[in-house]
């Protein structure tokens, strides 16, 4: 097995994405986990804050944690559906602790109220005149399931049905309650309009499904078997008292930033910074048909050559040959003929998301590969006498013709925004190959080569319609 580095060159794609969902879903386990800074948020004033809290009345699972997940805010839409404002002592309770935090922090922070009953997100932030505005919206959840394994089942004792015994199973799900807050958090600059830092559902469980120890549990609190049930407003204070911190915990630090800073958000085009946003608020799924040439690394060992002594041609000594490297066995590169692939992009809570500050989205990607290898190599080896008695010298010919590759790669990178219809994708992963090759005297140890190692790529995605 060889093993190198191989370089794609840069190249562009163009990609058909389709938005697979995001904070819109109907199920908050298919919603998307993400957060997002401004690269520019280091300069830009940050001493006070109005804060906005939505709170929807509580709702009760007991299999697994099925809301309807907040969607991001839009300026000319309600803040909160009129659903949404029936929970008076989770709201209080939250604009308690958010401005009892802020300030902690050293934020100078009060509680927003606009003047309308139904205000959408442009009047909120039309009659703010703090530095900030932060929006927190959450769906508290008083009964759900905590399940004791990810499989759905639990094997129990044997269990005797009569004429034998048999495996049972029962529900490892445990119903419990509480008051879980499945959130969301938005930071504005509110003259621009324009986001500054977002965060939304971090930590929640595949599927929704919840285990005991989870980090999700962090977001309010899960009362002890046999509690008794405490008040509503206790209920809310408490849960108000652990989600804040564990939500909050990536926001900003208070700054004087500059004034410049701020008064350049002013020059940004609204309607595309919305755009992009949408983009990288949502899932997207891109399917990609390539071909092209390359020129690629490949190198083996050589098989001796046999010294025929005698009537048996197995006997005699190994003539050894010079390795084979890539002028031999891929000199005119690799043609590619079809190279489908799929890329996922999730702007979600990975350990190799985006880099800080920079606009863009997660990417995963397969890619299966077949090539083409032309080939004509040959080489003459010459086999000496081994002693007098011999009449001739041996004389051999080596041939590797044409070979056909078979692959396959994972990479993980970003799809970086730089314009609505221009994306930059960076990425690095791993690949593996099987090459094989039409050859003559065995002069291969094999005749399929098996091949990995590292890849590294640079490329750009091009929609011809904005995003």
């Amino acid at each position: 097995m060889s093993t190198g580095l191989l370089l794609r060159s840069l190249g562009a794609a163009l990609a058909l994405t389709t938005p697979l969902g995001g904070c819109a879903g109907t199920q908050v386990g298919d919603a998307t986990a993400r957060d997002f800074r401004r690269a520019d948020l280091a300069d830009i004033p940050l001493r006070t804050l109005d804060i906005v809290v939505v709170s929807r009345s509580p709702v009760e699972f007991e299999e697994a944690i099925d809301v309807n997940a907040f969607s991001a805010p839009a300026l000319d839409r309600p803040i909160a559906p009129e659903a949404d404002r029936r929970a008076p002592q989770q709201r209080a309770a939250l604009e308690q602790a958010l401005v009892e935090w802020a300030e902690s922090r050293g934020f100078d922070a009060r509680v927003h109220r606009a003047a309308a009953a139904r205000p959408d997100l442009d009047a909120v932030m039309q009659s703010s005149e703090a530095d900030a505005l932060l929006l927190v919206r959450v769906v508290p959840v008083d009964r759900f399931g905590i399940f004791l394994s990810e499989s759905g089942q639990e094997v129990v004792e044997l269990e005797d049905v009569g004429t034998g015994f048999v495996r049972g199973s029962r529900d490892p799900r445990a119903v419990r309650t509480g008051r879980l807050l499945v959130g969301q958090a938005f930071l504005f600059e509110p003259r621009s309009r324009v986001r500054l830092w977002s965060r939304q559902v971090p930590d929640f469980p595949k599927k929704g499904r919840l285990v005991p120890r989870h980090p999700f549990l962090r977001y309010g609190f899960v009362l002890k078997e046999g509690a008794p049930t405490p008040t509503e407003v206790a209920k809310a204070r408490e849960a108000a008292r652990r989600f804040v911190p564990a939500m909050m915990a990536p926001f900003p630090e208070p700054r004087a930033g500059d004034v410049a800073a701020r008064r350049r958000l002013l020059d940004i085009d609204l309607d595309r910074e919305q755009v992009r946003q949408r983009f990288l608020d949502e899932n997207h799924f891109a399917v990609e048909v390539a071909g092209g040439w390359a020129y690629e690394g490949v190198r083996t060992e050589s098989r001796g050559v046999q010294n025929q002594v005698g009537p048996n041609p197995s006997t005699g000594d190994l003539i050894p040959l010079p390795d084979l490297g890539t002028s031999d066995l891929a000199s005119s590169g690799m043609f590619r003929v079809v190279e489908p692939r799929v890329t996922w992009f999730t702007p979600g809570n990975f350990p190799l998301g985006p880099p800080r500050g920079l606009p863009g989205t997660f990417t995963l990607g397969a890619r299966f590969s077949h090539a083409v290898v032309p080939n004509d190599f040959s080489r003459t080896a010459l086999i000496p006498a081994v002693d007098e008695e011999d009449v001739f010298d041996q004389v051999a010919l080596l041939e590797v013709g044409s070979g056909t590759r078979w692959g396959g790669a994972l990479l993980l990178g970003w799809a970086l925004w730089v314009s609505p219809s221009l994306m930059l994708t960076p990425e690095m992963g791993g690949f593996v190959d099987v090459l094989e090759y039409d050859t003559t005297l065995q002069t291969l140890p094999n005749d399929v080569l098996l091949r990995g190692g590292a890849e590294v790529g640079f490329g750009a995605m091009i929609r011809i319609t904005p995003w």
